[in-house]
């Protein structure tokens, strides 16, 4: 059965190497280690995500920084430009932009599944965050919740992170860059924050720009979707699975995928 391959927005890495230049990294070697050049990389690519443990050994490797992507991610401005932050800004609050963008998620990156969840009366949370490289969930905690804070004008503030391993960085180090408290060792990755956050207004709130940026998300994504439908049949066509008869039933199945995405 055909699978959507993990993939990140090329925005991120283009930010992580302006990032890392600021923060007087060694950004070419660690570029190196992925194969890519000491130079903005194209915000345009999107980048297999399996890459990631190469690039954050490296990075941790290089920068002699056992807590890189904490530091990385807690140093990357926030992203702009992109449809996620219309989609936030031309919904009427930080709630309903959130629900909205979780549904183009895969725009951002399918490594991971977001979801918004209750937790109590008070709190609610962003789970999902789970990934086999720790460097790398924590640099794109450190984005999310610089994102968060640019489209409340600073007003959402984390209230506990949750992370799903045991070894990783000092409580006190956590607290310095993420302003939070963080439980270790949680059967789910999440970020839990009061839900009153939730109705912050946006100011540039704008029903026929909101519908515009939609239909702009869900043309993306359809050809996100794609794109990847096809790199899957060139993999199977290069694994000689056409003349095994898996052919049809891998194109059938990733049709029909597509049709109910």
């Amino acid at each position: 059965m055909i699978t959507n391959k993990a993939s990140d927005a090329g925005i991120f890495l283009w930010m992580v190497y302006q990032t890392m230049q600021k923060m007087d990294l060694d950004a070419a070697n660690i570029f190196a280690s992925v194969h890519l050049p000491d130079q903005p990389p194209d915000k345009s690519v999107r980048r297999d995500n399996s890459t990631q443990r190469r690039f954050w050994d490296a990075a941790e490797k290089i920068s002699a920084d056992s807590d890189i992507g904490l530091h990385v991610g807690g140093n990357v401005p926030p992203f702009r430009g992109q449809v996620i932050e219309y989609l936030f800004l031309s919904s009427p609050t930080f709630g309903e932009g959130l629900k909205r963008t979780l549904r183009y998620q895969a725009l951002l990156t399918n490594a991971m599944s977001f979801q918004l969840e209750v937790v109590d009366q008070n709190t609610v949370g962003l789970y999902g965050l789970e990934h086999p490289v720790r460097h790398y969930l924590e640099c794109a905690i450190g984005i999310l919740l610089n994102f968060f804070k640019y489209i409340t004008n600073d007003a959402f503030i984390p209230f506990q992170v949750l992370l799903p391993y045991e070894n990783a960085a000092d409580q006190e180090e956590y607290e310095k860059v993420w302003n939070c408290n963080v439980l270790l060792g949680q059967r789910h990755g999440a970020i839990l924050f009061e839900s009153k956050i939730l109705n912050y207004p946006s100011p540039a709130h704008e029903p026929e720009l909101l519908k515009m940026h939609e239909h702009h998300a869900e043309s993306q994504l359809d050809l996100l979707n794609k794109h990847q439908l096809i790199g899957e049949i060139e993999k199977i066509l290069a694994n000689g699975l056409l003349e095994s008869g898996k052919f049809d039933q891998n194109v059938v199945a990733g049709a029909s995928q597509q049709k109910h995405t």
